[in-house]
């Protein structure tokens, strides 16, 4: 087999150490099987790449062919794109050329050697001259000669051979009977006709087909040859029997002198024995030319045959056509007048009408099924019908509801699919006569809703469709697979196939898919022989492109919806000519025999790779389950779930979904909205997220959508695959518009009543505006619902109406969406009015006015805030009692005792139903509000929140007393025994605001009642209740004046420090009593007794072990001393939340008796409790409500992080407690064994970071049980990082105290790696779990696809998880490296570090590039004998690096010894090019991906995918490898001209030239000059500076350049280090980042920012962060740009 499919070269040449660089190669590959760029398959132009439809395409052969029948109509229909018109052609042109014809050149060579030969004969016969009949026998054997060889060519050549040449012959017989058959193609697009045209169209388009047949001899040789033959004779009869007038001298003579040279010419020429033939031949053309028509129409007219010529149907068809648009008028009289007898009469033939046109065709197709010589089958073909459009718009009935219309204007096709088919079928039903009578094959190209209609007949009594059509078959999307046993990709990947492999393969040996084309690959390069290096690297990039192959496959399948048109229009657009991949790209190309290549850049992997990422678990899991299902169903997924996707930016409920075209659709499948359902529960399982309680349920990770939005700036196809366009929602909105119209004309405008329905269609189409971000327009919508509700609400009791709960939901929502839409149009403050006018009408709506039932509140205040009860018991009006009222509240029997009776507010419902009355049910209703719809408590947070983004103060205190007033008086009502999570959630998304804000502490006021107020400690009771006692027991009450004194006197004391260091020995509740009593009698002067202080503060049944608010109080002090802030107003809010969980949900026991006394119990941190309670009670929180376990779960999270930012170095993790931990988690994750085993003591004396482990740990557990997977692994991803910036911190620490100390560390974390590991397993099995491990039957697919045994491995770095589990991994080894145990030999030869790894995602990116440089950095520390410690930026200056260049250089074999350690083969060359060669590339590829990192991110405005101390570590990491780069360019520039000016190139006079930092002493130049003299005698190389540079150059694109300048990084990480500060100051970073979050999408609960900022804010208190901003200025000030003499040169 000719080897047509060679492997592409890469595009750079093969240099040391390449195959591990982090530049990802260029991918070509070559498709030997793509000619020319799509075009459709017709009747005359074969699709040599036409795959699948056998089915069908056999059964409408068999439909044509059918010799039985003469007539027919049959119906094409499908989607548009799926290849309706491409399938009819496939068919058409195998019908008429089912086998190949001679060519018409070959027919004129014969006729003209006949025709000669003829000319010869007849000039031998005039001449009574010899006929050679070996001239004629060869003449004739010549023309059967040429007529055979042609045919045998028309032969495929594997078929040529003696057997089959026999079967021709024999055959002959039989094909002189083959039907031949004429395609008609008739276009009727752009707008529909009427029968009249359609006839027309048809007359004019058989005509000239039928004359194009007739003048085509190769067509009907019989007829042609005969008739050719049969003139000949007859011309060579005349030639010898006629003879011409002899003319007599005397008439010559007076012959005019003309006509006499004439004939003597004629004479002259005829009696010429050489211009004889040429004359001869000239008069029988002439003949044949004129007599032809004329012998066959006086044939016609004397009816000397029985049956029609050709003449006679061309002579009718024409007539035919010219009476189709005009009149006809014959007048042959005056040419005839004078004949006797005249036959000849004027005859006139008006326009001909519809009937006989149609009776005229039917005669003329009857005639030609009886011609003689050719047997002609018509197929008349309708195509287009699917873009027909009326000529003007009809407007429908008033009174018909408006119906879906998915067109857009501007194009044609844009009638509505009903319009359609009912136009379509009017026409169809005035021609169903035609259709059925003329002997002809009609096939008619329709939509997809033709065939919805045939659908319909089954159970309609007119059966209209079935009736006009004979057959009809639905052409599927290429979704639908052709045998049960593949999945959807299959038709894509045969197509996909059918370019990659040469024509000349044969399909049987190698069927079109990519295993075959894998197979074919491996022995095309002979890879399945011996091993060699080059091999190997073949092999690499041959798996590394069929894997690329096998997600382009899949990303064509989801982006084309299964429609092959566009599947060839996103194929033809990464196809390149082998001309411009050599002239623009300056690419070498191997194969000489392939002129296109499928080209793919690095943005061109990542787009496919993403896709893959997004659509490949949905295919695999969702998709090809409904792989039995219709086609309809498939394409309809298809696009929903690309609608889905588009909310990427947004919340979204049901409701919203309704809007997906697919369900506004007439003709919807009914399974449709149940199979939407189970799309959003699968998507739950990917990348969807459930909202527990907000505006809407449904949401899409942060981190997708980041991802999203990046890609879409790169890539114009996902951005419209993700994104709402103002012309895909336009025909949805003009559905609701239309619907607007209908309903207004419907509804008496007076009737307040009726208002309702149009207000809900103005806030369906704000929400399509909302969606589409034309957020003007959604306001206007808004408003406008807004404005027709509010004349319903106006002038109404609440009780009376018992629509106010539909009114009110309706208007709490639409409020609540307006202020978001004020929000994303940055207009903060209407949203901020819209919010807080919401937040009124609730607390208006909830009012209760208790007087009117004879009721009144007594609140019950406790010690701790939002813990008070509420009392409702009877005033003094027994009429109340009476049931004639209504108001019956008090049973018969308390009559006597009514004054006794009292019952709690928040069982408010439960006791109005024990007496129900009409009165009682409108209350209920109205307090259900509070009750069961989680909308009544968002307006007040949302506002809250949009407070910060307008500026000014944000929140302050009085805004957080207002929020917890406003929703203690709406959840008054609330039963929170049975309505668990209103408060859990409410303080939840309390402290997720606050967690972000960061702020609110001052040290002034740090003191110990502060620290009680953050546990929740009630001080404003506290303060009344001291106030308001009597003085010295007198019982004399101070007057009023006295009692705001005494209480600006305690609110002054209770906000100040000055009282500090005693308050720190306040461990008790005693010591805080004798404490307050002292100095409550210092500052007022009057004493309370002990009774009533312990009264007072809840003494007996403090609940608050006063060590801790004194550890917190000591800490905040500490950390406020050095300028930090900590957010104790998150930590207040997320642990009531807890606390209420614990109470209510958990039922967490507030004492162990067998285990511990109340008293220890008490000092036990509420994680710990958590903890215990959790390994004890496991099985029983495994049947808790999943909104439960989220809820708390979230919970956790936040407190997770709030301890993790409260942290710093001084906190460490203990042995014990990591012990326990991973013990206690192993209990969970671990073994049956493991399982069994239950920790009998509870955690203590935890300090911060612990807690914040802890807590993220139990937050996995929970989200674990809840079933949220993937919110699980992201925890246990967060445990990891948590490692990492704790090693990061306490390694620095250690080190600067001794090397010991800092090795000691690392010893004893070191034993703690095989559990980390434990966990960081535990985390890829919770992803594989929330993908319902259909990852691992991918694995099966991709083991098939390269020809593995099913237990055999195969690479897992193209599953659709690997992105995430890839960043996980990373982090890991991280803590590894950082441990410094050698892993690196393993790592670094891996397919995810070198160029063929494959890219889907932008935060795998990252990661990848980051982690690539931590080991160029640790392998280069090696190679430095660890002289360079990369991530101690202290020791960062030029001397460092030129002593670290010279002890690398002077190594022998030690530096290769070290390469081979970590597993890196190089050449076999040890010498100093060698090492050089190493040195440069570690330069080079750092300095490649760290640029990289900043090119990628840079683009992105305000992203949460990375802190700004991230930015700063890559920006200080450019500063690090640019010292080396620096130090390396100027030695080998100094060696490069070591013989050539070398005076010039000493160290001192380079530093100087290229403006280096001026060293305090001389000693760097000295070594500097030793370096490069040492490095001079030992290479004869001198071009190491420009090569080094080009290496450089390439690594680092030109726009990216400045990346290479020291002062550049070092300001930018200054730069980004000092924003990683503002973001936790409420500074600009920290505005400008909230102000991309919106509270009502949930966005504060995130899976990017809101772990990033607690480890941002760990290293920010540690102190880490501002080390380095102080030490990078310090750099900064010695950069000579900033010296004044520098800019006086």
């Amino acid at each position: 087999m000719q080897r047509t499919n060679k492997q592409t070269v890469e595009t750079d040449k093969y240099a040391p150490l390449s195959d591990y660089s982090s530049s990802i190669k260029h991918i070509l590959i070559p498709l030997p099987g793509f000619e020319n760029y799509h075009q459709t398959g017709t009747e005359n132009i074969e699709d040599k790449n036409f795959i699948g439809r056998k089915t069908i395409i056999a059964k409408l052969k068999s439909w044509i062919i059918n010799s039985r029948t003469y007539t027919g109509a049959y119906l094409i229909t499908g989607y548009r794109g799926m290849g309706k018109s491409s399938f009819v052609g496939k068919v058409l042109y195998d019908l008429s050329h089912e086998s190949k014809r001679i060519p018409n050149i070959i027919h004129f060579i014969t006729k003209i050697l006949l025709m000669t030969l003829a000319g010869y004969i007849c000039f031998a016969l005039k001449q009574d001259l010899d006929i050679n009949r070996w001239l004629v026998s060869g003449v004739i054997t010549c023309i059967i000669g040429i007529l055979i060889v042609a045919k045998i060519r028309t032969i495929a050549k594997k078929e040529i051979n003696l057997h089959s040449f026999l079967q021709y012959i024999k055959g002959l017989s039989i094909k002189r009977n083959k039907i031949q058959y004429i395609p008609v193609r008739i276009n009727i697009g752009n707008e529909i006709l009427h029968d009249k045209e359609i006839l027309n169209l048809i007359c004019k388009s058989v005509s000239e087909k039928f004359s194009a047949y007739v003048k085509d001899t190769s067509l009907h040789l019989t007829h042609s040859y005969t008739a050719l033959i049969l003139e000949l004779v007859t011309v060579c009869a005349i030639f010898k029997y006629v003879h011409f007038f002899q003319i007599e001298q005397s008439t010559y003579d007076k012959l005019n002198g003309i006509i006499r040279s004439l004939n003597e010419m004629i004479l002259f020429v005829w009696s010429n024995y050489l211009l004889g033939p040429v004359i001869a031949f000239l008069v029988i053309y002439f003949i044949i030319i004129c007599t032809d028509k004329i012998v066959w129409k006086v044939i016609e007219k004397l009816h000397i045959l029985p049956y029609s010529t050709f003449s006679n149907i061309q002579d009718r068809l024409e007539l035919l056509c010219e009476r189709c648009v005009a009149g006809v008028s014959e007048d042959y009289s005056l040419i005839a007048q004078h004949f006797p007898l005249n036959p000849f009469r004027k005859k006139i033939y008006p326009i001909a009408s519809v009937r006989e046109i149609e009776q005229s065709l039917i005669g003329i197709f009857e005639d030609i099924q009886h011609l003689r010589g050719a047997k002609l089958r018509f197929i008349i073909i309708f195509d287009e019908l699917d873009k027909v459009d009326m000529k003007e718009p009809d407007s429908g009935n008033e009174n018909e509801e408006p119906i879906y219309d998915p067109s857009t204007s501007g194009f044609s096709g844009t009638m509505n699919s009903r319009k359609r088919k009912e136009a379509l079928m009017r026409t169809l039903g005035d021609m169903k006569y035609f259709l059925s009578t003329v002997k002809a094959k009609f096939i008619f190209i329709a939509g997809r809703e033709l065939y919805d209609a045939y659908l319909t007949d089954v159970s309609d009594r007119e059966f209209s469709i079935s009736s006009v059509f004979d057959g009809i078959i639905n052409v599927n999307s290429f979704l639908k697979p052709p045998s049960h046993t593949q999945d959807i990709t299959a038709m894509t990947e045969e197509y996909l196939c059918e370019r990659l492999f040469p024509q000349s393969v044969d399909r049987k040996v190698y069927p079109r898919n990519l295993k075959s084309y894998y197979k074919y690959e491996v022995e095309q390069l002979g890879l399945d022989k011996e091993d060699t290096p080059e091999k190997e690297k073949k092999r690499k990039r041959t798996i590394r492109n069929i894997s690329l192959l096998y997600q382009y496959s899949m990303y064509l399948t989801h982006i084309s919806n299964g429609s092959p048109k566009k599947i060839a229009i996103f194929l033809e657009k990464d196809i390149r000519s082998r001309d411009f991949l050599i002239a623009s790209k300056l690419y070498t190309l191997e194969e000489e025999d392939c002129d296109f290549y499928l080209s793919f850049g690095v943005k061109d992997i990542q787009r496919i790779g993403f896709m893959y990422y997004i659509a490949s678990p949905i295919v695999q899991a969702m998709i090809n389950k409904a792989k039995i299902y219709e086609d309809k169903l498939l394409v309809s997924t298809s696009f929903m779930i690309n609608h889905i996707y588009k909310y990427h930016n947004n919340g979204f409920s049901w409701r919203n979904l309704e809007h997906i075209p697919e369900l506004l659709e007439i003709n919807k499948t009914p399974e449709l909205r149940d199979f939407v359902g189970s799309i959003i529960s699968f998507l739950r399982q990917t990348h969807l997220e459930g909202i527990t309680s907000g505006l809407y349920l449904f949401k899409f990770p942060l981190k997708l959508s980041e991802e999203i939005s990046f890609l879409s700036k790169r890539s114009e196809t996902i951005s419209a695959i993700f994104h709402f366009s103002r012309d895909e929602s336009l025909p949805t909105k003009r559905h609701y518009i239309n619907l607007l119209k209908y309903y207004t004309s419907k509804i008496n405008t007076t009737n307040e009543q009726d208002l309702h329905t149009l207000a809900s269609i103005h806030h369906i189409l704000a929400d399509i505006y909302l969606a589409d971000e034309d957020y003007s327009q959604a306001i206007f919508e808004y408003q406008t619902g807004l404005q027709l509700l509010s004349g319903q609400l106006s002038g109404k009791t609440y009780d009376e109406d018992s629509h106010w709960v539909s009114y009110m939901l309706f208007y709490a929502r639409n409020m609540l969406k307006l202020g978001l839409t004020y929000e994303k149009r940055k207009t903060f403050d209407s949203a901020y009015l819209a919010y807080s006018e919401l937040t009124n009408t609730l607390v208006g709506y909830r009012l209760f006015d208790e007087d009117e039932w004879g009721l009144r509140y007594d609140i019950n205040e406790k010690n701790f805030q939002l813990e008070k009860d509420a009392i409702l018991y009877p005033i003094s009006t027994p009429s109340y009692m009476r049931p004639d009222t209504g108001r019956q509240i008090i049973p018969a029997k308390w009559d006597g005792k009514y004054r006794e009776y009292a019952f709690q507010g928040d069982h408010i419902r439960s006791e109005f139903a024990r007496l129900l009355t009409p009165e009682k049910s409108s209350v209920i209703m109205r307090m259900s509000f509070f009750n069961d719809i989680r909308l009544a408590y968002l307006p007040a947070l949302a506002k809250l929140f949009v407070l910060e983004k307008i500026g000014m103060e944000g929140i302050t205190q009085s805004n957080l007393d207002i929020i917890e007033a406003e929703y203690f008086y709406l959840h008054v009502p609330t039963d929170d025994s049975e309505k668990v999570m209103a408060s859990t959630d409410f303080f939840q998304k309390l402290g997720d605001i606050m967690y972000y804000k960061n702020g609110l502490l001052s040290e002034e006021t740090n003191n110990i009642f502060q620290s009680l107020y953050f546990w929740g400690y009630d001080l404003k009771r506290l303060i009344d209740g001291i106030c308001l006692k009597d003085d010295n027991g007198t019982g004399k009450s101070r007057g009023e004046n006295t009692y705001h004194q005494n209480r600006g006197i305690l609110e002054k004391w209770f906000t100040s420090n000055k009282d500090y260091q005693r308050q720190t020995e306040l461990t008790n509740i005693a010591t805080l009593k004798e404490y307050l009593k002292i100095r409550i009698h210092a500052k007022l002067s009057y004493t309370i007794s002990d009774e009533e202080w312990n009264k007072l503060l809840g003494y007996d049944n403090f609940p608050i072990d006063m060590k801790k608010p004194v550890l917190c109080m000591k800490h905040r002090e500490a950390m406020l001393a050095k300028g930090k802030r900590l957010p104790c107003y998150a930590c207040k809010y997320y642990s009531k939340s807890l606390n209420s969980a614990m109470t209510r949900i958990l039922r967490v026991p507030d004492e162990y008796p067998d285990l511990l006394d109340p008293k220890e119990l008490k000092e036990k941190s509420t994680c710990a409790r958590l903890f215990y309670h959790l390994q004890q009670n496991r099985e029983q929180i495994k049947g808790l409500n999943e909104s439960y376990l989220l809820l708390i779960a979230n919970t956790l999270k936040g407190l997770g992080n709030v301890l993790m930012s409260c942290s710093d170095d001084s906190h460490l993790f203990r042995d014990n407690f990591l012990d326990k931990l991973f013990e206690g988690i192993s209990t969970f994750y671990g073994s049956e064994k493991d399982k069994e085993k239950t920790n009998q003591e509870i955690l203590s004396d935890l300090n911060t970071i612990e807690k914040a482990l802890l807590y993220t740990a139990e937050a996995a557990i929970f989200f674990d049980i809840a079933g949220n997977k993937h919110s699980s692994f992201l925890m246990h991803k967060q445990i990891i990082e948590i490692f990492n910036a704790y090693l990061k911190v306490q390694i620095k620490k250690k080190r600067e105290e001794s090397d010991s100390k800092e090795q000691e560390f690392i010893k004893d974390f070191i034993g703690y790696l095989r559990k980390i590991e434990e966990l960081t397993k535990q985390a890829i099995m919770q992803l594989y779990s929330h993908y319902e491990h259909v990852s691992i039957a991918e694995i099966q697919q991709l083991k098939n696809l390269f020809n593995k045994d099913v237990y055999e491995n195969v690479n897992l770095n193209t599953l659709p998880l690997s992105p995430d589990i890839e960043e996980v991994i990373y982090r890991f080894y991280t803590l590894k490296i950082k441990c410094k145990v050698n892993c690196i030999d393993k790592l670094y030869a891996c397919t995810l570090m070198g160029p063929y790894k494959q890219i889907s995602t932008l935060s795998q990116n990252v990661a990848n590039l980051r982690f690539k440089v931590l080991l160029n950095e640790k392998i280069a520390e090696k190679l430095f004998e660890e002289s360079i410690h990369f991530d101690y930026t202290q020791n960062i200056s030029h001397n460092e690096y030129i002593n670290a260049l010279s002890k690398y250089f002077r190594q022998s074999s030690k530096v290769f010894l070290i390469i081979k350690d970590y597993n890196i083969q190089i050449g076999e060359n040890r010498d100093l090019n060698q090492k050089i060669d190493i040195i440069n590339y570690l330069i080079s590829d750092s300095l490649f991906c760290l640029s990289k990192i900043f090119d990628l991110i840079i683009p992105l405005n305000n992203t949460t995918l990375f802190s700004y101390s991230f930015l700063g570590e890559i920006s200080e990491g450019l500063l690090q490898w640019n010292y080396a780069f620096e130090i390396l360019y100027l030695v080998y520039l100094a060696v490069d001209h070591s013989d050539n000016e070398p005076e010039r190139y000493h160290g001192k006079i380079l530093f100087e030239r290229y403006n280096k930092q001026k060293p305090p002493e001389d000693k760097l130049y000295r070594d500097f000059d030793l370096l490069k003299n040492a490095m001079a005698n030992l290479t004869e190389e001198r071009n190491l500076s420009c090569k080094f540079m080009d290496l450089v150059r390439k690594s680092v694109s030109q726009d990216s350049f400045q990346h290479l300048i020291n002062n550049y990084q070092i300001e930018s990480a200054i730069r980004n280090y000092s924003r990683a500060v503002e973001m936790h100051t409420e500074g600009k970073a920290y505005k400008e980042m909230i102000q991309t979050l919106y509270f009502l999408d949930d966005d504060l609960n995130n899976d990017t920012y809101q772990q990033h900022i607690s480890i941002e804010r760990y290293l920010i208190n540690t102190g880490f962060i501002e080390e380095k901003i102080e030490h990078l200025k310090m750099i900064s000030k010695s950069s000579p740009i900033y010296e004044i003499d520098s800019y006086l040169k």
